[in-house]
């Protein structure tokens, strides 16, 4: 978490033409402001970064799942057609079954 040890800059446009004491006072409020907020963004950030991965991961097992449930359907089907066309071709002959 580089945004604790940053310091952010004041931007040197407030700065110009202002008295010692206003450029050091602006300067560590502007710092430990922008220092919060800085953490609270990389909070965020870090947060959305880890919620996406694992739905990622989630979602890629889920995938997986149902892939494989897909594949057992599928098989299950075939079996079922063979068994079908067997009995049909047996029918067709006259074997009763």
């Amino acid at each position: 978490m580089i945004a604790i040890f940053y310091l952010p800059k004041p931007p040197q446009s407030n700065l110009e033409n202002k008295s010692a004491s206003y450029v050091l006072g602006f300067t560590e409020g502007y710092q430990k402001k922008q220092k919060s907020l800085n953490i609270i963004y990389s909070i965020i950030g870090f947060v959305i970064f880890v919620s996406i991965g694992l739905l990622m991961i989630g979602g890629w097992r889920w995938l997986e799942q149902r892939l494989m449930y897909c594949e057992l359907m599928q098989r299950e089907r075939q079996k079922r057609e063979e068994e079908s066309a067997q009995l049909d071709f047996l029918s067709a002959l006259g074997v009763a079954a």
